[in-house]
């Protein structure tokens, strides 16, 4: 186990969230400031708008099945006892905003090639 951090101080919240390889052309383009809009309008509107010091969307890495963004919101440390809520209302904004635009939100796949029989 690590030790406690102290976030009494400022803390950043944040995560990856992946995105369909059918979306590639927008990844680096206008989805990241859509996620960052929604990330910031759901924080708002769950009441944290004062200790909130800003929101960060960014592209980060193409995964196996999933081109992933950091999505990272930056607060100060009044609301510490919040971090869990606070990174569950930044996901679910992401979640709403995939809805919102239909962009698909991928599954780890696994491909199974199957032997042929006439070998």
């Amino acid at each position: 186990s690590s030790p406690p951090v102290n976030l009494s101080s400022g803390f950043r919240a944040r995560f990856l969230f992946g995105l369909d390889y059918d979306l590639q052309h927008r990844m680096t383009t206008d989805i990241p400031d859509e996620i960052k809009k929604a990330v910031e309008e759901k924080l708002i509107e769950k009441g944290f708008k004062e200790p909130l010091a800003g929101v960060l969307c960014e592209f980060r890495q193409a995964a196996a099945s999933s081109l992933d963004l950091e999505v990272a919101a930056d607060f100060t440390g009044d609301v510490a006892a919040d971090y869990m809520r606070i990174t569950r209302i930044m996901q679910m904004a992401c979640v709403e905003a995939c809805t919102g635009h239909g962009w698909n939100i991928p599954f780890n796949q696994m491909t199974v090639h199957m032997a042929d029989k006439h070998s």
